[in-house]
């Protein structure tokens, strides 16, 4: 999953995703097994929601240019602990733009 922040509240277009009000979208990509939404939190920060499994592990990973080889892990391990969990990245106002990805571990 991933979708293109500009300044933390900006949601860019893109056929990829909907947007559902001026501070958040919904994302689902085809073969992608972990949906999410991102949406603006306090201090212009990021939060990213996705449906998960308890005791499965994610992460969730950015870059700033969505054609680079190199994700940088922002999360760490996150077990899930219900149907849904949430990580809020208090590094999204560098770099402007920003792509992210929530994958599982297991």
């Amino acid at each position: 999953m991933w979708a293109r922040i500009r300044r933390c509240s900006h949601l860019v277009t893109n056929s990829a995703y909907t947007v559902g009000s001026a501070k958040s979208a919904t994302v689902n990509i085809a073969g992608n097994n972990v949906p999410s939404t991102i949406s603006k939190a306090p201090g212009n920060n990021v939060k990213i929601t996705w449906g998960s499994v308890a005791g499965k592990v994610y992460g969730v990973a950015s870059q700033s240019n969505l054609g680079g080889t190199t994700w940088t892990n922002l999360s760490g391990l996150i077990t899930a602990t219900n149907t849904t969990t949430s990580y809020t990245d208090t590094t999204a106002s560098k770099p402007k733009t920003r792509y992210y990805i929530v994958y599982v571990t297991n």
